[in-house]
């Protein structure tokens, strides 16, 4: 992931003595929306189980005759939303709740220069993630299939971060960010150097990533003559579906530090493309059944990088509104 305005980020496959580490933290201050516009509409209101009680940050979709979503919104601080659809057509539109099963809609038509008016009252069905002691066998190639844990966890994954990416799309957002650039040893963990920097603006994201096309054709790491510049996965990359047909998903057990978690791991396909990729666990918490953060490190490295840590973490949080942010991201690269 690269900063706005934020260039100096390779590091020189050299002698490992020390591992370069950047992190940024970010705090939200205000935010205002955006609303697409288009020739035909879905507007629609969305209300928690007691009907009354309207539901912000619920991501709503749209999905075609193929079950392909066509569209996506998150809905506003009074449950509203407009879905810009890209042609007319009869679709299913679903309500994504975390913690809790979709809520499927009835069929709507959308008609050429019409608005078609929804009204959605969420289902009150929780979301029940078992806890697991052992890795389940790998799902290569595709989403995970509907029936199974791996589906079950990306369901609740991929709720948390599509509102993620469409808080970053369709809202312009007031907030700080703190850069740590950080140098360690390898060997015992000593800091060797360090400084930080603050900023503050208005932004859509305060880090971007490549384009999930651009880093499966090209791997997370690439060399010019100065030397490796590495990058990570966002929302964007982690729900398109280049990553999905290069990699494989797992269930993971609960990592020592946190009993309660479950996680949803990830490491490229054995038939794959031969190029740098991640490999990494998504966690959420099985009780709230909310996404808490992603682990990842390079593959294609030598191994004594990998061991060094050389990789990277990021913090997802959920906003009083319903949406969610990344809060945190660290990446590690070797010096």
């Amino acid at each position: 992931m690269l900063l706005p305005g934020y260039h100096d980020r390779k590091a020189l496959f050299a002698d490992m003595s020390a591992l370069r580490i950047v992190a940024l933290y970010v705090t939200v201050l205000t935010a205002s929306a955006l609303r697409p516009l288009a020739a035909q509409r879905i507007r629609c209101e969305v209300f928690m189980p007691d009907s009354v009680t309207h539901a912000a940050g619920i991501v709503v979709e749209a999905l075609d005759a193929r079950r392909a979503i066509v569209a996506r919104a998150l809905s506003g601080a009074r449950g509203e939303f407009d879905l810009a659809m890209p042609a007319a057509g009869v679709f299913t539109v679903r309500a994504l709740r975390i913690g809790f099963r979709p809520t499927v809609a009835a069929a709507i038509d959308a008609r050429l220069g019409e608005v078609a008016v929804l009204r959605i009252v969420l289902e009150g069905r929780r979301a029940v993630l078992a806890a697991v002691s052992v890795r389940s066998d790998n799902v290569c190639g595709v989403r995970p299939d509907s029936g199974r844990l791996t589906s079950q966890l990306w369901e609740q994954i991929s709720s948390a971060l599509a509102a993620t990416q469409l808080a970053a799309s369709m809202r312009s957002v007031r907030a700080s960010w703190t850069v740590f650039e950080r140098s360690t040893a390898v060997r015992g963990g000593r800091v060797l150097s360090e400084k930080q920097s603050t900023r503050s603006g208005q932004t859509r994201s305060p880090f971007v990533s490549l384009s999930p096309d651009s880093l499966a054709r090209h791997g997370y790491i690439a060399q010019d003559r100065d030397g490796f510049t590495y990058y990570a996965p966002d929302a964007d990359v982690l729900l398109s579906e280049s990553f999905a047909a290069l990699h494989c998903f797992r269930v993971e057990p609960a990592p020592a530090a946190h009993a309660g978690w479950v996680g949803l791991g990830f490491s490229p396909r054995p038939d794959s493309p031969n190029r740098y990729d991640v490999e990494g666990v998504l966690w959420i918490e099985r009780a709230s059944a909310e996404l808490r953060s992603l682990t990842f490190r390079y593959t294609g490295q030598p191994r004594s990088y990998a061991d060094a840590g050389v990789g990277g973490d990021i913090d997802f949080v959920r906003l009083g509104n319903g949406s969610w942010i990344v809060s945190r991201w660290e990446i590690r690269t070797p010096r």
